[in-house]
This record gives C-alpha cells, structure tokens and sequence, in this order.
C-alpha cells in the first residue's frame, strides 16, 4: 500500500487557498436571483395571494397531528419485531410525537389567525381605498373652488 504524503496534500491545499479567495470576493449575493417567496415546493410568483394562503393553512390544519400508533405493515415474521422494537422506543418517541401535535396544533391556530387579520386588513384596505377616492374627488372639486375664489376676487 502507498504512503500518503499528508505533507505535500496540505502544501497543494493551501497554494489553491489564495486563488479561490480571489474567486470568492468576485461573487456578490446580489448576483443571484432569488425568489423570496419560493417555497420549498418550488412555487412562488413573489406576490400575495390569500387564495393560495387559505390553502396552506387548509392543509397544515389537515395534517397537524402526529400519530405515535399507526398500521404496521411488512411479512408476517418482520410485524412481530417491528411490534417489539416499537414498544422498546415508545418511551423515547410518543412524547415527541406528543410535543410535535401541540406545537403543529398552536401553529395551525396561529395561521388561522393570520388569515382572520388577513381578511379583516383586505375589508379595510379596501373601505379605506374607496374613502381615498372620494377624497380626492373632493379635494380637486374644493381646488376649483378656490381656483375660482382667487379670480374673482382679483
């Protein structure tokens, strides 16, 4: 068997140091396009969609408990292992199991109520967004007023 020459293998390493040093602060972060609402499944356009939030929290209140007991399946003579090592490490995972359930249940309720402000924050943005426009038609039909003020009483 060869010897190996760790001497000359760090020699290497480090004289390639410096030029991938020089590499390195020629990348920017800003260089890389990045999705900031990419979601781990891919998706993501970048903008709001409460359509596509009521879905999720749909799905995570679904899916927000984590069963310790469940159908063990395989032959006939690996069931009874499974069966042994599940009683052996039931001390271990059924409360993990158990702790996992509360926080997915709290978290479930949170996006519930996130969803709830959602809501109530579209119903005012729009009430608000109506006022604005009445505003404004008022503030230009008082600019005209006294538009008109101005040159009467020059």
């Amino acid at each position: 068997m060869e010897q190996l020459d760790v001497e000359k293998i760090m020699e290497d390493i480090r004289g390639t140091i410096p030029d991938a040093e020089e590499k390195w602060k020629s990348v920017s972060f800003s260089d890389i396009p990045v999705d900031a609402s990419a979601d781990f499944m891919g998706g993501g356009s970048g903008a709001f969609d409460a359509l596509e939030l009521e879905q999720g929290v749909k799905r995570a209140s679904e899916h927000n408990t984590v069963p310790y007991f469940y159908p063990i399946e395989g032959h006939a003579y690996t069931i009874p292992a499974k069966k042994v090592v599940r009683k052996l490490i039931r001390a271990c995972v059924e409360p993990i199991c158990r702790y996992v359930t509360v926080f997915q249940n709290a978290a479930s309720r949170a996006l519930c109520q996130i969803v709830n402000f959602v809501r109530l924050q579209q119903a005012d943005n729009k009430a608000l967004r109506s006022e604005l426009v009445i505003l404004r038609q008022q503030v230009k039909e008082l600019e005209q007023r006294i538009g008109e003020l101005e040159k009467t009483q020059k």
